[in-house]
């Protein structure tokens, strides 16, 4: 089940609605810092990261690298929350997640899907 991103103090927005992820959907994505989530056609959320930094960048890095996601039959969605602090975003939006979820993290986030984690820093390092 999909749940919304944990709205902090110092956050006063919404996170957008949810969009497909595709290049396309990328063109009104902010180039900003903020915390992202990817879901499957019924929303349920895979993946939770922070954009470090750049959140058109970084979504346009998992369109990129689709293939090595894993297989989610109607494609993925993502949504975001802009913010400036993104690791003290990342931190309560992941422990909401825990608390609503039995302690579990989302399935993508879990040490056997790191290499999902990775997708892109390699790129990042050499630039």
């Amino acid at each position: 089940m999909a749940c919304p991103l944990l709205i902090l103090v110092d956050m006063d927005r919404q996170p957008s609605p949810w969009q497909p992820l595709v290049r396309e959907a990328l063109t009104t994505v902010p180039e900003a810092s903020g915390v992202f989530e990817l879901a499957n056609l019924v929303r349920s959320i895979r993946f939770i990261n922070a954009a470090e930094g750049n959140l058109r960048e970084r979504l346009s890095l998992l369109t990129e690298w689709q293939s090595k996601l894993p297989p989610s039959p109607g494609g993925y969605y993502f949504r975001y929350l802009r913010v400036d602090q993104e690791q003290k975003a990342l931190n309560a939006t992941l422990d909401a997640y825990r608390d609503s979820h039995g302690g579990l993290t989302p399935p993508m986030n879990s040490a056997q899907a790191a290499p999902v984690r990775r997708i892109g820093a390699e790129r990042r390092q050499a630039a």
